[in-house]
């Protein structure tokens, strides 16, 4: 026996036989049972402080993002349509008639362009800017959208601007509410027309909406209804940085940071 354990020893010096491998030497049953009894390690859960803000959610980040990218567009939409307004009442100074209702107006509403299309029965309207009139003079512009407009069978169908003069505090009341109103002899408004480049022949005074279009022939006498006016709160908020009531922004001390040029482009009363 003591031969063989010496032969074993011998080989396994040469490299005659090869010892086995092992990782770790088997626990022995004292050694199982420490370790069922050891605690399980976990990495501590984050605790937020008392009085501390949790971090935003990805999700809201990216909601506050895209508020903050539709604001910056409205502002910018909002910029766009009262320089192209102030051109518009550059336009309508020189036109006889349009100046001098223009000049007895209570409130001007007025539309810088319309689609293609846009002055045929049923068709669409566009986006638009009212002041109205105050005793220092003309007030802080708002914004309105126009849903439709109807001229009749007469209406041409090229695009251009319009303005409507509202000669009466009747026709200015609705643009003070925010709901939708419309502007027809349905609703109990008579119309008068300020023809593109005519002499103040006509009186309009009498009238409660006076219209006048940039392009030529575009209505030609025929019965106007202007439907589905509302107020456009996004694009007054995002001009004025803060959202407010139809009345509030008319009526409200005016400034030439907001509308000065257009205030000045349909100037006084004469």
């Amino acid at each position: 026996m003591r031969k063989f354990a010496l032969l074993t020893a011998t080989m396994l010096v040469t490299g005659g036989l090869a010892a086995p491998a092992f990782s770790a030497a088997a626990p022995t049953s004292d050694d199982t049972r420490n370790v069922a009894q050891a605690p399980t390690t976990q990495a501590p859960a984050e605790r937020t402080q008392p009085g501390a803000v949790p971090a935003p959610r990805t999700a809201d980040r990216d909601d506050e993002r895209e508020d903050a990218e539709d604001i910056a567009e409205d502002r910018q939409e909002a910029q766009e349509i009262i320089a192209e307004a102030t051109r518009v009442a550059n336009q309508m100074a020189s036109d006889g008639q349009a100046r001098a209702a223009l000049d007895k107006a209570e409130g001007v509403f007025i539309v810088p362009d319309f689609a293609q299309g846009a002055l045929i029965i049923g068709a669409g309207g566009g986006a638009g800017v009212f002041l109205a009139r105050t005793d220092e003079g003309w007030g802080n512009p708002a914004f309105y959208e126009m849903g439709g407009l109807s001229f009749g069978a007469q209406a041409g169908g090229e695009s251009g601007p319009m303005a409507f003069m509202l000669m009466t505090d009747k026709a200015v009341q609705g643009f003070r509410n925010d709901d939708d109103f419309t502007l027809s002899a349905e609703a109990g408004y008579t119309f008068g027309e300020a023809k593109d480049g005519a002499a103040a022949t006509t009186d309009n005074t009498a009238k409660d909406v006076v219209v006048w279009s940039g392009t030529e022939g575009a209505f030609a006498g025929a019965t106007v209804s202007v439907g589905d006016i509302s107020y456009d709160e996004d694009r007054t908020a995002a001009y004025y940085g803060a959202a407010s009531r139809p009345d509030q922004v008319l009526d409200g001390p005016a400034n030439n940071e907001h509308g000065g040029e257009l205030r000045a482009a349909l100037g006084t009363r004469g």
